[in-house]
């Protein structure tokens, strides 16, 4: 059985060199004032994928991902991977909630606390495991790669068979490096948006 560090309320910063290009940069000046089709806006301020990737309802979600093919598959749709505290953001909602549906788990709710033979649901089949503003499967399914930098680099939100402390909004994991593959590895992607004072 592989272990993974869990830490809750924030995450491990991986002791590798930050991954540099001009992925950063690009994203940034190729923000746009409305979220293209598939995503959710939030706060105005970014959008995020409404499903895990492929970001398609009723698609079992692509697990066995690193990080570095998380965020080339991103760069590739023109957007990126979100930052831990966006995710978070998207995750918790204005309200602040402890799982995208709100403070107490039910594990009935979304895809977690199942029998590892269960494997990842089909994106958006679970009607109540969902954000205030729309966003699906932010709890347990996949967990989701988080961070613009390798330093950066962590998983959120828990997978299929993770408990309740592990689902939560702010739980992330450290793997040691942003190559790890598990079946369990998927990420979505965001996008950002312009000011509305530009």
């Amino acid at each position: 059985m592989r272990k993974t560090l869990i830490v809750l309320g924030t995450f491990l910063m991986l002791s590798m060199g930050a991954w540099s290009d001009s992925t950063a940069s690009a994203t940034a000046s190729a923000s746009l004032k409305a979220c293209p089709k598939g995503m959710v806006k939030i706060e105005g301020r970014f959008c995020i994928d409404r499903f895990e990737y492929p970001n398609q309802k009723g698609t079992i979600p692509q697990g066995g991902v690193t990080w570095l093919q998380a965020v080339a598959q991103c760069k590739a749709q023109g957007k990126r991977l979100c930052t831990s505290a966006q995710w978070q953001r998207a995750c918790a909602g204005p309200s602040g909630r402890a799982y995208p549906y709100g403070d107490s788990y039910d594990r009935r709710t979304c895809v977690s606390g199942r029998n590892h033979t269960r494997g990842a649901a089909p994106s958006g089949s679970h009607a109540d495991c969902k954000s205030e503003e729309g966003v699906f499967d932010l709890s347990g399914n996949l967990w989701e790669w988080v961070g613009l930098t390798a330093s950066e680099a962590a998983l959120a939100g828990g997978g299929w068979m993770t408990d309740g402390k592990h689902s939560r909004c702010d739980s992330r994991a450290w793997t040691g490096v942003p190559g790890s593959v598990n079946f369990l590895y998927g990420f979505r992607c965001c996008k950002t948006l312009k000011s509305n004072d530009n």
